[in-house]
């Protein structure tokens, strides 16, 4: 690795243009405790375009509802806020991961459909031990690997390096800093707090792939470990070759979790993404 290197991936990190406007301040509102939905459905509603988007996404087989739901506000009194949140920063970010190939390998998946992963995963590993909001963890789930844009679409032949590296033995991590200077995780914190993102979701971000050392929200650092672990084996299922993160004992007992756990959250997580597969259309 050269400094060379690590001056352009600083310099991708604040070229990268601002999260929406519009997302970032329902992340604001979401973040407080006297917030009231109707406070966050006159933000998502005058921005027509993320609207419709979220709107689709209501009405996607994902949420199931019995009934056709037509308006933001009708949205906003039957998810409640944390949900219409997490709506949001989807319908915000399917562009944002959309513009990305697949990367450097071509049996790789797509970002976007691991960030994806990576969210549903993290919603389901909450749901299970209950130690962090469902919402929460889907959000920093989707968001965890958004460092990862700027390593595939502007440093594509040290991505090469990186999984050259892998293969002589080192970890994800170890070969990033080999390479890069910086893990892709700390890429996306840095990326996240230039966008004013949640402190608890940067924190969490930065930690996801040590979260033996994360000694700010533990329980949601350790579920977004385990969430990309969960997305590695469903990929593995699938033919297709993504890296699991390593992970200690503590990551599962935070989580009250065992590796005899594991294998049945994957195939809870097949069924969710394929539902979600039929839904793709209305994240773009």
């Amino acid at each position: 690795m050269t400094d060379t290197r690590l001056q352009e991936v600083l310099r991708r990190i604040g070229s990268v243009p601002p999260f929406p406007t519009t997302a970032t301040k329902v992340m604001e509102l979401v973040s407080k405790e006297d917030v009231v939905p109707q406070q966050l459905t006159e933000v998502i509603g005058a921005d027509p375009g993320l609207a419709g988007k979220v709107l689709k996404l209501c009405n996607s087989p994902i949420y199931g509802f019995q009934r056709q739901i037509s308006s933001i506000e009708e949205a906003g009194n039957l998810m409640g806020n944390r949900t219409l949140a997490s709506l949001v920063i989807t319908s915000s970010s399917g562009k944002l991961f959309q513009s990305n190939g697949k990367g450097a390998d071509s049996d790789l998946p797509s970002l976007w459909e691991r960030c994806l992963t990576n969210a549903v995963a993290a919603k389901l590993l909450a749901k299970h031990h209950g130690g962090v909001n469902q919402e929460t963890a889907y959000i920093a789930g989707l968001l965890q690997d958004v460092g990862l844009l700027i390593a595939e679409e502007y440093l594509g032949e040290s991505c090469v390096q990186v999984r050259q590296e892998m293969a002589l033995g080192r970890t994800l991590v170890e070969a990033e800093h080999q390479v890069l200077g910086m893990a892709h995780s700390e890429i996306s914190a840095r990326m996240l707090a230039s966008w004013m993102l949640p402190s608890n979701i940067v924190e969490t971000v930065r930690h996801h792939h040590e979260p033996d050392q994360a000694t700010e929200h533990p329980v949601l650092t350790s579920t977004l470990c385990l969430a990309e672990a969960l997305s590695a084996l469903l990929f593995r299922d699938r033919g297709l070759d993504w890296p699991a993160p390593t992970f200690g004992h503590q990551a599962l007992e935070r989580c009250g979790l065992t590796h005899g756990d594991l294998l049945p959250l994957v195939d809870e997580l097949t069924v969710l993404m394929e539902k979600a597969q039929e839904s793709l259309a209305a994240f773009h």
